[in-house]
């Protein structure tokens, strides 16, 4: 694991470091890690992150949590049913 630790925590990737702690962050509040979400909160913000940009983090992992579960506890492919037929001619995949 440390060299996937020293590569993308620590040194340079294609993502800027801001948006990569932002990912991290988002990883940690879908896992419910409080200190992992402390930790790459403050290193978000070292890395320049708003807290407009933290807000609305935030509410993306609270919509993206809360359609996850409803889409689990509900019967998944209902839904894709509902997809296919709402959204036909824009998502061509959707049509096999």
């Amino acid at each position: 694991m440390w060299p996937l630790f020293k590569k993308y925590q620590l040194g340079e990737s294609v993502i800027p470091q801001k948006y990569r702690e932002m990912m991290m962050l988002a990883a940690a509040a879908a896992v419910k890690c409080p200190y992992c979400q402390t930790y790459h909160k403050e290193v978000s913000k070292m890395w320049g992150a708003s807290d407009e940009e933290l807000n609305e983090l935030a509410a993306v992992v609270a919509l993206t949590t809360f359609w996850s579960n409803v889409l689990h506890t509900q019967n998944y492919f209902l839904f894709l049913s509902f997809l296919k037929t709402v959204f036909r001619p824009h998502l061509s995949y959707l049509n096999n």
